[in-house]
């Protein structure tokens, strides 16, 4: 997968290494499925998947360290996230009856309507990147690939608190 250089500094990547495609691929990703959502519903990507996390905690409302670990982000971006959502109306802020430093964060009827609406054109629009690809496949790897990352993370924050 490297090359040695030619002044023998050590291995160099090439772009046809797996790590690179894939954020080569998920870049690009991300960038057309923004560039659509804010196109189509005025909605940046980064919103739609903070609903979409909103969303999938059903009637639980989430703190804003939930949705951070859910959409693997730093908790300060998912309070931006979560002040906008709120401020344009899509969720709403609660206090946590256990805990009155935590706020807990949930969909809004207006919030679900947008979801739902801009899910089905994405879907559409989804469907045409993922043309010609076994979309089982490609999530069973995918979802290999975060089981791995999250255990390697796990073992660095074990080795990092001895």
């Amino acid at each position: 997968m490297t090359q040695q250089s030619e002044d023998s500094q050590g291995p160099l990547p090439r772009i046809t290494d797996a790590g690179f495609r894939l954020h080569y691929a998920t870049s690009l990703f991300d960038r057309l499925i923004d560039d659509y959502l804010r196109a189509e519903w005025q909605l940046p990507a980064t919103q739609f998947y903070a609903l979409m996390a909103l969303a999938a905690a059903g009637k639980e409302k989430l703190s804003v360290r939930e949705i951070a670990e859910q959409l693997g982000i730093s908790r300060a971006a998912a309070a931006t996230r979560t002040r906008t959502l709120v401020k344009v109306g899509f969720a709403s802020l609660y206090q946590d009856p256990n805990d009155r430093r935590t706020q807990r964060v949930a969909l809004t009827e207006r919030g679900a309507r947008r979801l739902t609406e801009a899910w089905q054109g994405l879907d559409t629009f989804e469907n045409a990147l993922l043309t010609g690809i076994d979309e089982r496949s490609l999530l069973q790897r995918i979802n290999v690939l975060i089981d791995n990352a999250r255990d390697v993370a796990a073992a660095r924050q074990a080795r990092e608190s001895r």
